[in-house]
């Protein structure tokens, strides 16, 4: 009874992933996923939310979930990054300044406070930042003169001052040429300038990469690692993408969050089996798995109870798998704590557990494969070409108006349709006029539109013009 029950879920959601919504609201060119919701950042420069918002972690102003997503007070541009939390989210804004949203029971707002705050309040005495991260319940932030401060939750020393939390910014302690950052539940990690990775805080599963299960209020290390080009932490581990395009993961790997085939812990990196062509590595403060973009499509390894990795089935896997069903080629990925997002198309797909709708799909259905989000999937065009040409000879020249974003056109003459490519139409660029040239007609009455096409599907078709030769 329970195989036939997922199996037709399986049927039902494969549709949902592969039919794209009608009307696009923004593009997205960042993902932020945490325990419950989920954020995007868009080619606006703003960011919209969606999931459970008990803390006011949308950033709508209100408390209120939202299966689908939602505007972050006051952040409709301006924004370069964002990052998001177990129950808050961080933004980096074009002038260097840093906002900061959702719960703040341990000041990892860094406003001296420890109120949620839903819309974003900005960080206190913070400037000139470039890069920045968020954890369980602590926010870090890079320099542009590569130093590191961090603010909130610092009872394991995750916040790298040599003591405990602060409710505003504090240094790092010996850090410096940091360029980017990764927190997990209750450590944190900085990639380097110099391709090294230095952490601190927590250390239980060897998540500091130093070779040790002893933890640190200041920084270490990690042993070996001279390759780092991005990092990222999870619940209990850490993970790099390097120069070469693959990837090392250390900590916690109970799950097969490392990706190396075993169930080890591994206190230094180890290398994650079989993949290549990294271009980006995911996890967020309380996964315990990983996603990565790379060669051969989106890929995600560890846990799984609850779909999140997106193959299909709820079985952990400890060596990298294909996320299946998504409409296109993965150009960015988050994972979560039991559900992940990427950006496909300029658009969002997400699978995993939705039951506060961290999906955006609108619709708490947790699917074993990736499903829309609504108003951040790539639409058809969404302009009605206008058909303008006077038809006077029996091999007529249609002429009509072209339309941004289509790359073909389906041109109906009489009943009958046939797809022109937007070269062929004459107009590659989306501007200006189209023209074609189609088959030979008898005297008599016809009719002609024409229909704007792109990879998402086909918009509205044009009036329906009659002329007669």
């Amino acid at each position: 009874m329970m195989m036939s029950r997922i199996t037709a879920a399986i049927l039902v959601i494969s549709g949902i992933a592969l039919t794209p919504q009608t009307a696009s609201a923004a593009q997205a060119t960042m993902l932020g996923a945490g325990h419950v919701n989920s954020c995007a950042l868009t080619t606006a420069g703003g960011v919209l939310c969606w999931g459970a918002n008990t803390y006011g972690q949308l950033g709508d102003g209100s408390r209120t979930d939202s299966n689908v997503p939602v505007a972050v007070t006051g952040l409709s541009s301006n924004v370069s990054s964002i990052a998001t939390g177990l129950y808050h989210s961080c933004a980096l804004l074009n002038n260097g300044a840093v906002q900061c949203w959702g719960y703040n029971g341990v000041g990892q707002m860094g406003i001296g406070k420890v109120s949620d705050y839903s819309p974003p309040v900005q960080v206190s005495n913070l400037s000139g930042v470039v890069a920045i991260g968020v954890g369980m319940y602590h926010s870090c932030a890079v320099l542009a003169t590569g130093q590191v401060k961090c603010w909130g939750n610092g009872s394991d020393g995750q916040l790298g001052n040599g003591g405990g939390g602060s409710l505003i910014p504090v240094d790092v302690l010996g850090v410096s040429g940091a360029k980017s950052l990764a927190l997990g539940s209750n450590h944190t990690c900085a990639a380097l300038s110099n391709r090294k990775v230095q952490c601190w805080g927590n250390n239980q599963y060897g998540q500091l990469g130093n070779g040790t299960t002893t933890g640190s209020r200041t920084r270490v290390d990690v042993t070996g690692l001279t390759d780092a080009t991005a990092i990222t932490a999870g619940l209990f581990h850490t993970c790099v993408r390097t120069s070469a395009g693959t990837a090392k993961c250390w900590g916690m790997n109970s799950s097969g969050q490392l990706g190396n085939g075993a169930t080890t812990n591994a206190t230094s990196p180890v290398a994650v089996t079989g993949l290549s062509g990294v271009t980006q590595i995911h996890s967020s403060s309380y996964a315990a798995a990983t996603c990565a973009v790379a060669s051969g499509g989106a890929k995600c390894w560890g846990a799984n109870d609850n779909y999140q990795l997106g193959n299909g089935n709820n079985v952990n896997q400890a060596l990298p798998s294909a996320v299946t069903g998504l409409a296109g080629a993965a150009s960015a990925i988050a994972i979560g704590t039991n559900h992940a997002c990427a950006i496909v198309k300029g658009g969002v797909q997400c699978w995993g557990n939705n039951t506060y709708g961290q999906h955006g799909a609108g619709n708490l259905i947790t699917p074993p494969f990736p499903q829309n989000t609504v108003n951040l999937f790539g639409s058809a065009p969404a302009v009605t070409p206008q058909a303008i040409s006077p038809v006077t000879s029996n091999t007529p020249v249609y002429t009509w108006k072209a339309v941004p974003g289509a790359t073909s056109y389906n041109l109906r003459i009489n009943g009958m349709i046939t797809n022109y490519t937007a070269a062929q139409a004459n107009c590659p660029d989306g501007v200006g006029l189209c023209t074609r040239t189609d088959a030979t007609l008898a005297p008599g009455s016809h009719s002609w539109q024409v229909q704007p096409v792109n990879s998402y599907g086909n918009g509205n078709w044009s009036a329906l013009l009659q002329f007669t030769l």
